[in-house]
């Protein structure tokens, strides 16, 4: 697959977990729900959210729980939870320290909140090691620096869950094989 690539885990459990989990917390809490449809875009989610009880669509932040980005995930002190990840290729290491990726400022948006309950550090950070984060970022390309110089070779595919969801959800979405399109 190509990369940098906006990715929804396979199957989609965790996003469709995701929605559950919110319709619940609302219910529960004894609020509407009405989801932030700008998040992603596609009709047949709004009506998924609809269907399980959300009291229409809006644009306001509490939707962005369908996905989960990591600025919430930070809240909730694990990423697991973050369904919507990019897949991004080690292109270059231009010294044993760093890795540059193929993801900058138009995959993972060079947004970063400041001291805050959902703070986050650098632009996004590495779902297999939640430690490392791109330090910088570029239109096109990212780079972090790493412990080892016998860590992440050219070549090798990494995953970041998303600091803020709603800049980096453009077209389309790849998902288990499937090409989803916005609606």
């Amino acid at each position: 697959m190509d990369t940098p690539a906006l990715l929804v885990d396979v199957d989609v459990d965790v996003m469709e977990k995701n929605v559950l989990c919110g319709q619940q917390k609302a219910n529960s809490a004894g609020v509407r729900l009405r989801p932030h449809i700008k998040t992603h875009r596609i009709l047949a989610l709004a009506k998924k959210q609809v269907k399980l009880g959300a009291n229409g669509t809006t644009v306001v932040r509490p939707g962005t729980y369908i996905f989960l980005d990591a600025a919430q995930g930070n809240l909730l002190g694990s990423y697991e939870r973050c369904a919507l990840p990019v897949l991004t290729t080690i292109t270059n290491r231009p010294t044993p320290y760093h890795v540059v990726i193929d993801a900058g400022t138009k995959a993972l948006s060079a947004f970063v909140r400041g001291v805050v309950v959902c703070q986050t550090r650098g632009f996004g950070l590495l779902k297999e090691e939640p430690t490392i984060y791109p330090e910088s970022l570029s239109n096109e390309y990212g780079v972090f620096t790493v412990a080892s110089e016998y860590e992440y070779p050219i070549g090798d595919k990494l995953q970041y869950p998303i600091i803020l969801v709603l800049p980096v959800v453009c077209t389309t979405i790849y998902t288990g094989g499937q090409v989803m399109v916005w609606l």
